[in-house]
């Protein structure tokens, strides 16, 4: 029989896997054991905030400080769950505490410094300044500090000392990944990219017609990262008719029970049959519906779902596609700013450079043969005429006007993202030509990117 602490990192190991249902089952059947046992509790926390679950995940870091009231992970995680809720000052609160527990907790810092940004207090910005001198800090360790400390120089107008802190965060990121064995994999992707469109042909379109659902109920909204995806969710999931479902992996989930784990994803596009096509869009559905049994409308927002417009059409003929474009420069350098868990392109400008160059690529085949209508909404434009750019979104949806959407910022409903913040503020102009401030560093990668643009 396993001990705890094996059963806990096979547990582990299904998490970080995706394999979440299993691994929740592992951290259940240890508690059922240790019932006060905090790291247990705060692992299945985790588990259950990924898959949607956010009440009984806040209750299980709660329930990991009654065990161990000092611990400041469980601290630094109901402050990000508080975060997605809207509650950015108890959010501070809850990180402040995990600090306290433990001054060398880098997540807790570094999510000061983002919820803060140029509005860090003095003292919290020498404190992260100290720790980042630590010589006892590992690279992974200093990954956080260096990206928390260019908001709150980028906040400031500093923007040579955030351009500094941004390139030893992105090379220490940059080198994480190659030493997991997780570089990105650029010529791969374009491959990928390449196969997808000759796959995805008016011929294609026109075997599969007829094969999908006519449901309205899924919206997806794609585009790159930090082009607004969030934005557009959280205007339109300010209906009293819409459930903004956030990045779920529904689609991506959709595509591997074709079997794309087995093939390429384009040979299953290739095999795609009406039963199939029809028995995986009633799966889709119904698990829409699991997360919102009475709404019009289900945004699914993550925003590589570009990559799959051409199984969508299929699944979904009358779904509501919606495209966020910007500038991609200023995409560039939020990329460039911005601590991803998952995106190992974000790091390095050539790779950046590479997935752009894709995108449009793909975009323009989409343009050219989607059946499907597509919107198409420029972040500068919503910024300009938030109204005119959110009754245009809300009546593509099918549905009549509400003014509430105006006040998306007021909305209560977790936000998963990395602008979770940011969505809790009006639109403001400021980062509309952001790319200016970090010309010097980011100037060839923006030569590149506007020859192509």
């Amino acid at each position: 029989m396993a001990t705890l602490s094996e059963a806990l990192a096979i547990a582990i190991e299904h998490h970080q896997n995706g394999r979440l249902q299993a691994a929740e089952q592992i951290y259940r059947k240890i508690l059922a054991v240790e019932p006060n046992h905090a790291e247990t509790h705060l692992h299945l926390g985790h588990a259950l905030r990924e898959q949607g679950n956010q009440a009984e995940a806040i209750a299980c870091y709660r329930q990991a400080l009654r065990c161990k009231p000092d611990y400041a992970e469980a601290h630094a995680n109901l402050g990000g769950a508080a975060e997605e809720a809207g509650d950015l000052r108890g959010a501070e609160d809850f990180f402040r505490a995990a600090v306290r527990h433990d001054p060398r907790f880098v997540f807790a810092h570094y999510k000061l410094a983002e919820l803060l940004g140029g509005k860090l207090p003095e003292c919290d910005l020498a404190a992260q300044r100290r720790l980042l001198e630590d010589t006892g800090l590992t690279d992974a360790q200093r990954i956080p500090l260096h990206f928390g400390l260019a908001l709150v120089m980028d906040g400031r107008g500093e923007y040579a000392a955030a351009a500094a802190h941004l390139e030893r965060a992105n090379a220490l990121q940059l080198a994480e990944w190659q030493t997991r064995g997780q570089s990105y994999d650029a010529p791969r992707h374009e491959f990928l990219v390449a196969e997808t469109m000759a796959a995805c042909t008016p011929e294609f379109f026109q075997r599969v017609r007829g094969f999908g659902l006519e449901s309205e109920l899924p919206v997806f909204v794609v585009g790159l990262p930090r082009s607004g995806t969030t934005l557009i969710e959280q205007i339109l999931a300010s209906h009293s008719r819409v459930f903004g479902a956030g990045e779920i992996k529904l689609v991506p989930d959709s595509m591997a029970a074709l079997g794309a784990q087995d093939r390429e994803p384009f040979e299953c596009l290739r095999r795609l049959d009406r039963e199939t096509t029809r028995r995986q869009a009633a799966r889709h559905l119904e698990r829409l519906r699991e997360l919102s049994p009475a709404a019009l409308r289900i945004v699914d927002k993550m925003p590589d779902n570009y990559l799959f417009l051409g199984l969508l059409a299929a699944l979904f003929p009358r779904a509501k596609f919606i495209h966020c474009r910007r500038d991609l420069r200023d995409v560039a350098v939020s990329c460039w700013m911005t601590r991803f868990r998952e995106i190992r392109w974000a790091n390095d400008p050539q790779h950046i450079a590479s997935r752009f160059r894709a995108y449009q690529r793909l975009m323009e085949h989409w343009r050219k043969v989607l059946p499907a209508p597509l919107l198409e909404i420029d972040y500068e434009e919503t910024v300009s005429d938030l109204e005119g750019v959110a009754r245009r979104l809300v009546a593509w949806c099918g549905l009549e006007w509400e003014p509430q959407c105006l006040e998306f910022h007021r909305t209560k409903r977790p936000v998963r993202t990395v602008t979770a913040v940011q969505v809790r503020q009006p639109v403001f102009r400021t980062s509309v030509q952001r790319w200016k401030h970090y010309e010097a560093e980011l100037g060839p990668l923006f030569v590149l990117l506007n020859s192509f643009a």
